[in-house]
């Protein structure tokens, strides 16, 4: 068997010159195979290095640890018996062993999938399998065989073969009879083969002319092998590999003492040398696999029993790591652990809002704290607001690289989504909607542009995505809502412009106008609908601004026969309604009976107008599916401080707490906070009302800081009692949700102070590994100044004894410029990145990436506003006396202030004295400044645009 592996290359050679070239097509039908072949799996078995159980009928029966499905391996075929061995990587230890084969060569597919050409059939072995799982017929026929997987379509290739059948055979899909492909000038054998990214296939041959070694390609898509012509091509046949971006060849003399590496750079059916990797102490390798920065060879050696050696690369050099057992190996590839990949469909992973991933497994403790950093940073048309979605295995068909991609799709600002590549970072495409509107009535709390403000909701079975855009139609604002196709962005049915209406009190109807109202929270899609919420710009033109709830059915963009408006007055004191819907970008939730539940902001500041049938605002709100009904409400007992003083209950979201989870409390719960910054923990079965002067008929109260912000959860702690993340104020507090002897909050622990100089709170989200402890709670911290950086963190979930949560991780993730508005960004976990959407870039980072300090804002100018107005200053509100105001600016001087005419075209905020206010308007002769719009400004005076 020895001598069987070092004289291959020879005998294929000699054998194959006879054959004739040619172009045909023989075609077998596969046979899927139920084998007999006995399953160790599970059986004992030695330690690392030992044989596993013999089978009474004479074969040896194959097995795999039980852990092999959840690592990553290498498997490594024998030349003495032809078995295979499998070995975690990069570890090294044997996990498996599949016996009762006679390898020729190895392969595997992006699923993890092995492929074994093995005489006249190809077996199939899923990841950590110890079985095949079916059998393809291979017409090559017995001699040593190669092949590849196309990582965009799926398709095997087996190359090489024997007597009368030379060529490559290609099974689409990896399934039913293959089409023999030959020619291309070679009229001797067909040796190694290989993919590369965009599907080109990829393989040598020999020519008559003995010893000369030819390059083929079959470009995808097309149905004949071409020439390639090299340029310093390798005088002796070896394997071939993409190696992500060259060809690497593997040409080495015989008897060498080492390998050497030839790496190519393909285009235009020719292929330029382009470097070359050493490989000391590899001797001649009938077979290497290349995997991201590793080469793992099976290494024949001088003596054929060196075993299989690790090296970095393109470094090459001396190995890193030597598998000392694997004797005599001839052919090794690499499988990746197939854990279900993880996929962002909605705004905060799922319904409930959670913001918990539970199948995190490369992102530990160890890997963040010691080789995690930034990947790639992708280059976007305008500012995010919206959070990142990521959808696995998404077939794309548009773009320089349609096939099957891990996708994350970014909505900007600009009206715009891209389809980016989530490993690489490549911009696959992207889908324009239209224009975008220019700050909206002269709102300043949003960048230069409105757009796509609300976070897209993904339909994976319909693989279509959900959006509202906002566009400038002919001067006029204007709301679509789309069905998008996920493999090209295009619209799937007609986009519907969004359009309501509601009787008021008073029996009028009240129009839902674009120009007024502002779609922020992230769209939801539960029982066959899906639902918005609307608020309003900076409070502006608050007579006719209210929030809104719609929706539509999935599939036809139908709307809903009912709505939802929350404030239903035909008149109040000053005019001014709201009750908006817009919990800085939160998503609505649903619960698993269809409920939706949002939570509304302020209205009328006179503080009289809440009313639990005509006007909720201040409250946690439950309506039906339908929208047709209020079923439940909480509103705080002091709703009429908090509309007079606009502290907003409605900054932030509502998240429902899971049900079934460890916690022994009977009712389903849900946890919510504003800018007052209480956390109120409520019985979702019934929400709490209201109750004049108080106490509030709720389950639990904390003090988590003021909050534009929306809670996470997870459920994986040592001790297995549900947590609450809260973030409010510039701290993660983590809550454990007890059930004995009653419902309610205990601290667990918090985190070291984050930076952020905008409005308190900010968006986490967690991930773990559903196998045990060990949950990360990541955060986007808002930046010091405006412009300035954000900051990406990872904490450890659980504190050491009293001691506040270990940082595991803090890194620059992209810049925020715009002074006004809150970067209300939230991490997205998944499949091992983290992505980060913020200002006209996204961040992906991961393992092996670099640690980014913060850059250098000088050259970013902020965001202004675009209403025109000559002078801005900002400053601390001091005094009112009717339409006069006095500010304090950061120099300590005093600017005089006439609102009548802000007000008079509601264009004014309301006033709280001690808040800071950011004054639009014109000074006169008298040195008064006549504001033309007043709108709330950050209490940091680092995020104060330069007066002017």
């Amino acid at each position: 068997m020895k001598a069987r592996a070092l004289s291959m290359r020879c005998a294929l050679v000699c054998v194959s010159l006879i054959i004739a070239a040619g172009c045909g097509g023989s075609q077998l039908q596969t046979n899927s195979l139920i084998p007999t072949q006995v399953n160790a799996a599970s059986a004992p078995h030695g330690e690392s290095g030992t044989e596993g159980p013999r089978v009474e009928s004479g074969a040896e029966g194959s097995w795999m640890d039980s852990d092999a499905k959840m690592l990553d391996l290498v498997y490594v075929a024998h030349a003495t018996d032809g078995r295979i061995d499998a070995y975690s990587y990069p570890a090294g230890k044997l996990k498996g062993r599949l016996l009762d084969v006679d390898a020729d060569g190895l392969c595997s597919a992006k699923n993890g999938t092995v492929f074994v050409p093995e005489g006249d059939e190809i077996r199939e072995y899923a990841h950590g399998g110890a079985r095949p799982i079916a059998v393809l017929r291979d017409p090559l026929g017995a001699a040593f065989q190669f092949c590849a997987v196309d990582p965009v379509t799926g398709n095997l290739a087996v190359s090489g073969g024997a007597h009368s059948e030379l060529g490559v055979a290609i099974y689409t899909a990896a399934k039913g009879r293959p089409t023999l492909y030959k020619g291309g000038g070679v009229n001797g054998s067909y040796w190694s083969c290989t993919y590369d990214d965009d599907g080109d296939l990829f393989v040598e041959g020999i020519t008559a002319r003995l010893g000369a070694v030819a390059l083929l390609e079959l470009p995808k898509g097309r149905g004949r092998l071409a020439r390639v012509t090299w340029n310093g091509g390798p005088r002796h046949l070896g394997s071939i590999q993409w190696d992500g971006k060259y060809l690497a060849v593997e040409s080495a003399a015989s008897g060498s003492a080492s390998t050497t590496v030839l790496r190519y750079s393909v285009s235009a059916r020719r292929a330029t040398l382009a470097g070359r990797t050493t490989l000391r102490d590899a001797g001649s390798p009938l077979q290497l696999w290349i995997h991201a920065d590793n080469a793992v060879v099976p290494n024949q050696g001088p003596d054929g029993s060196a075993g299989v050696l690790f090296y970095g690369y393109p470094a090459g050099g001396k190995p890193t790591q030597v598998i000392e057992d694997a004797h005599q190996p001839r052919a090794a590839t690499f499988s990746q652990a197939q854990n279900p990949e993880f996929a962002v469909t909605t705004y905060h992973y799922d319904n409930f809002r959670t913001g918990w991933n539970p199948d995190e497994t490369s992102l530990t403790y160890n890997t963040v704290s010691s080789s995690f950093g930034l990947l790639h940073t992708v280059t976007l048309d305008d500012q995010v607001d919206a959070q990142p979605l990521v959808v696995p295995n998404e077939t794309t068909t548009r773009g320089a690289a349609p096939g099957k991609h891990d996708v994350v799709y970014v909505a900007t600002e600009n009206d715009t989504i891209y389809a980016i590549d989530a490993s690489s970072g490549t911009v696959l495409f992207d889908q324009h909607l239209g224009s975008p509107v220019p700050s909206p009535l002269g709102c300043n709390n949003n960048g230069p542009n409105v757009g796509i403000n609300g976070t897209p909701v993904i339909d994976q079975t319909a693989n279509v995505m959900y959006v509202i855009a906002y566009t400038l139609d002919s001067g006029t604002p204007t709301y679509r809502i789309h069905e998008l196709d996920l493999a090209d962005l295009s619209d799937v049915v007609p986009p519907v412009v969004v359009s309501a209406s509601h009787t008021l009190t008073d029996g009028s109807t009240f129009q839902f106008n674009a120009t007024y109202q502002r779609q922020r929270p992230g769209l939801l899609e539960s029982q066959g609908n899906i639902y918005a919420g609307f608020g309003s710009f900076c409070d502006f033109d608050a007579s006719t601004s209210r929030g809104w709830l719609l929706g539509w059915q999935t599939g036809s963009l139908t709307p809903l026969a009912a709505n939802r408006l929350n404030d239903v007055l035909a008149t109040s004191p000053d005019s001014f309604f709201l009750s908006s819907i817009w919990m800085s970008g939160y998503g609505v939730a649903a619960d698993p009976a269809g409920d939706v539940y949002f939570v509304t902001g302020n209205s009328d500041y006179s503080g009289n107008t809440y009313n639990s049938a005509t006007n909720l605002s201040e409250s946690v709100v439950k309506v039906s599916s339908d929208l047709t009904q209020v079923l439940s409400f909480f509103t705080p007992s002091d709703v009429s401080e908090l509309d007079i003083g606009d502290t907003d209950f409605g900054s932030g979201g509502v998240m429902l707490v899971p049900p079934g989870q460890s916690t022994t409390a009977s009712p389903p719960l849900a946890v919510a906070a504003g800018k007052e910054g209480t956390m109120f923990l409520l019985n979702r079965n019934s929400l709490g009302g209201f109750t004049s002067g108080g106490p509030n008929d709720d389950l639990a109260e904390e003090q988590i800081g003021g909050c534009w912000c929306g809670q996470s959860y997870f459920d994986a702690a040592s001790d297995s009692v549900p947590r609450i993340v809260a973030s409010g104020g510039n701290n993660v507090t983590v809550w454990k949700v007890q059930g004995s002897p009653t419902v309610n909050l205990a601290l667990a622990a918090s985190s070291p102070q984050l930076p952020g100089a905008q409005d308190p709170g900010f968006f986490t989200t967690v991930s773990s590994d559903a196998n045990g402890a060990g949950a990360i709670i990541w955060a986007v911290a808002r930046p010091q100044t405006i412009p300035g950086n954000l900051t990406l963190y990872a904490f450890e979930s659980e504190a050491q004894t009293s001691a506040p949560l270990e940082t595991l991780y803090q890194g620059s993730a992209g810049s925020w410029v715009d002074y006004n508005g809150n970067a209300d960004l939230v991490p997205v976990v998944a499949n091992g990145k983290v992505y980060v959407a913020s200002y006209q870039q996204l961040d992906i980072f991961g393992t092996g990436g670099t640690l980014v300090k913060p850059a250098p804002m000088g050259a970013l100018g902020v965001l202004r506003s675009t209403i025109g107005a000559a002078h801005e200053v900002t400053g601390t509100l001091v005094t009112v006396k009717g339409s006069r105001l006095t500010l304090r600016t950061r120099t300590g001087s005093v600017v005089r202030v006439d609102d009548s005419d802000a007000r008079r075209r509601e264009r004014s905020a309301v006033l709280v004295l001690g808040e800071a206010f950011y004054v639009m308007g014109t000074y006169d002769a008298t040195g008064v400044l006549h504001a033309a719009a007043i709108v709330r400004a950050k209490r940091s005076q680092a995020t104060w645009p330069a007066d002017r």
